[in-house]
């Protein structure tokens, strides 16, 4: 066997390293697959006091368009939630720099990056909360927005507000009104909190959007008889003018929906007439708009009875008389035939014929026996009189 050494057999390990490397690369990341992107990490404040609070977002998109978790730690402080794309950070009492970090996941693979906020004794103001009344709203609409801020020393504290778009009611207080632009986006409105030592900033998004428009909303038919089964078809269409998902959510104030989501419902009638109001909102994740339409439900007609007979219609104690019922609907229903007396005996209380059996008598008697004739939402009666001699 010939013997390697020297730089032959390092070029050999070398290569051999290289395959390796390559295998476990394959193998953790497969052929094509891509680990999500952070393609932002931001914190506001950068810098608080003891027990401050800062805001973290992060962003982050993934290649192979998985859905992304968020997962966060921190080796100090407190996290509001350990996951979702924003969480509040509350510093300890102990002044230092700390690290929080966020690991994205598509299922498969992951990535991790990390900021730094520094924790300082300084008596500065506290901003505690920056809320915007929604945020999310609709092109040219207003949102208030308030800053909740404390003062360690005891002074004064006076709010200044500016935006990256939109128009702010005012520059000062701590409460200013902000005017969406007429452009979709996501801005940015900063506050600065100062009292005559210190000063500190803070910032919160609002997204800016439009919202669905709904084209047509159709109801065939528009109005309906009270009657088993009857319904209306209800179809939406609409549009978004950002291009995103809609989902439709259909309700009403009586009958029943065939399914509350899809473009397409169907409407089933209740028993009861009157008028019907069915809404659809059609949304796009942010912003959603609603419409309606009402459906007349008006009484529906009775069944006719065509022939009642009895034969014969009287007799002594203990004799029989045949009976025999038909009649028609005028919306072609299936109907059912009930049978009831004042006296005597039914051979049976259902169906288009009964055979009545006349109890035993000391005088004449007269009975009446009664049929009732429903198509499920209506129903017709006829009467038959029957006379029992002793």
């Amino acid at each position: 066997m010939k013997k390697i050494s020297g730089p032959a057999l390092k070029n050999i390990c070398g290569t051999l390293i290289l395959a390796a490397v390559f295998g476990l690369v394959i193998v953790l990341y497969g052929c094509g697959a891509m680990p999500p992107t952070i393609t932002s990490l931001t914190v506001s404040p950068s810098t608080v006091v003891v027990q401050g609070t800062a805001t973290l977002d992060c962003t982050a998109a993934d290649p192979n368009g998985k859905t992304l978790t968020y997962t966060w730690s921190a080796n100090g402080g407190t996290l509001s939630s350990s996951s979702g794309n924003r969480v509040f950070w509350t510093a300890p009492a102990t002044p230092g720099t700390y690290v929080v970090n966020v690991t994205i996941s598509n299922g498969t693979m992951s990535t991790s990056s990390s900021i730094s906020i520094v924790v300082t004794l300084a008596n500065i103001p506290i901003i505690q909360h920056l809320l915007p009344a929604s945020s999310t709203v609709n092109i040219g609409s207003s949102t208030a927005i308030t800053c909740e801020a404390t003062d360690p020393n005891g002074l004064a504290l006076t709010y200044t507000w500016k935006a990256s778009g939109g128009t702010l009611s005012s520059s000062s207080g701590q409460t200013v009104l902000w005017t969406a632009p007429s452009t979709p986006g996501t801005y940015t409105i900063t506050v600065t909190v100062s009292d005559t030592l210190a000063t500190v900033s803070f910032d919160s998004q609002i997204t800016v959007s439009t919202p669905p428009t709904i084209t047509s909303l159709t109801v065939l038919p528009p109005s309906l008889t009270a009657i088993s089964g009857a319904h209306s078809v209800l179809t939406c269409e609409a549009t978004d003018p950002g291009g995103n998902t809609l989902t439709y959510t259909w309700s009403a104030n009586g009958g029943s929906l065939s399914t509350s989501i899809g473009k397409t419902t169907i409407w089933t009638a209740p028993s009861t007439a009157g008028t019907y109001t069915v809404t659809i909102t059609v949304s796009n994740g942010l912003l959603s708009t609603s419409a309606t339409s009402n459906i007349s439900v008006t009484v529906a007609a009775a069944p006719s009875i065509n022939t009642l007979s009895a034969t014969p219609t009287s007799g002594t104690s203990g004799f029989t008389s045949s009976l025999y019922c038909s009649a028609t609907d005028p919306y072609g229903q299936l109907l059912t035939y009930s049978w009831s007396a004042t006296g005597g005996a039914l051979s049976t209380s259902v169906g288009q014929n009964t055979t009545w059996t006349a109890p035993t008598v000391a005088t004449q008697t007269v009975y009446k026996v009664t049929v009732t004739v429903s198509n499920g939402t209506t129903s017709a009666s006829g009467d038959v009189n029957l006379t029992v001699n002793p």
